[in-house]
């Protein structure tokens, strides 16, 4: 067993490639936002399931497609529609608990499709400088 082994090691955990891919699968097909504060409040639900990584400007940004966001501006990612998009993932409405495992395999690079890499389409942690 990889933890009698290694503990609760960075080496023990990069071996539990099965028990990463199945979390990160889980991430994926549920949403981060699966947990909902106001059940009974179906578009509260509704928008906290379809957009979960949420941003606040702190200063005027400007775009690299011209479009300004004066300060204070809200954003969000439709991360639902991203981590079910065909293009992004093959079967995206089906759970694949070793998906990431079996891409790790394609591509060769096992860090590539772990829990807490990050990337465009795989917004668990966010991205870029505020990402977990």
């Amino acid at each position: 067993m990889t933890i009698d082994a290694h503990g609760w090691t960075r080496e023990g955990i990069a071996q539990m490639r099965r028990v990463d891919s199945f979390i990160k699968e889980t991430l994926r097909f549920e949403g981060t936002t699966a947990c909902v504060y106001f059940p009974h409040t179906l578009l509260i639900y509704l928008t906290s399931f379809l957009v979960s990584v949420q941003r606040k400007t702190l200063k005027n940004v400007t775009l690299s497609d011209g479009t300004f966001l004066p300060q204070g501006t809200r954003v969000a990612f439709a991360s639902y529609a991203i981590e079910h998009d065909h293009h992004n993932y093959e079967n995206p409405f089906a759970f694949e608990p070793f998906r990431f495992v079996d891409l790790q395999d394609k591509c060769g690079d096992p860090s590539k499709y772990q829990f807490t890499s990050l990337s465009h389409d795989s917004l668990g942690f966010g991205l870029g400088k505020l990402a977990w």
